[in-house]
């Protein structure tokens, strides 16, 4: 199957092997994912910044460069940061799609049900996701996926009024960049 990943600098598109739902996860073909122009920029750019940058920005990173350092040497340390700029990472988090098939343990889906998927770890840019049973809602009947797919931003705007203990129908502003 295909999938979208960041590697290195570059967004690429490659072949890697189908998942396998296991208990509590539900296999799902992908129909619509979301491209966050945010959070996915903000993932590819930051995979562009140079060492010294990452550096300025992530103090904790020093810390456990340094902590390599002192235990395993300079050499190692410095094998693993290039191993680090090499790896690829999976983008997407928000989609939707049809249940293929369900591991044990899930009684409430069933292949061909049609849902909406979230979660970094796993509602990926990808032909087929394999994501956790609650990480997933059935697509009420009537509801294009396109818009389903945009559930998971829905949900974070929802939890963020949350945590600002707004109501909704409140009036605010958002400032940023």
């Amino acid at each position: 199957m295909k999938q979208v990943l960041l590697k290195g600098k570059q967004v690429v598109v490659e072949k890697v092997p189908s998942p396998v739902p296991q208990d509590k996860e539900v296999l799902v073909k992908t129909c619509c994912s979301v491209i966050s122009s945010g959070t996915e920029r903000a993932a590819v750019q930051g995979s562009a910044q140079g060492l010294v940058s990452k550096a300025i920005t992530n103090p904790e990173l020093v810390q456990k460069g340094l902590q390599i350092i002192r235990e395993q040497g300079v050499k190692k340390a410095w094998q693993i940061i290039r191993g680090l700029e090499g790896t690829s990472s999976p983008l997407g988090y928000s989609l939707a799609g049809e249940v293929v098939s369900v591991g044990r343990g899930v009684t409430d889906i069933n292949p061909g049900d049609l849902v909406a998927c979230g979660g970094a770890q796993c509602a990926h840019h990808a032909e087929f996701v394999r994501v956790p049973r609650n990480l997933l809602a059935k697509v009420p009947p009537g509801v294009v996926l396109g818009e389903a797919a945009f559930t998971t931003l829905g949900a974070i705007a929802m939890q963020g009024l949350r945590r600002a203990a707004l109501s909704f129908g409140e009036t605010v502003v958002i400032t940023g960049r």
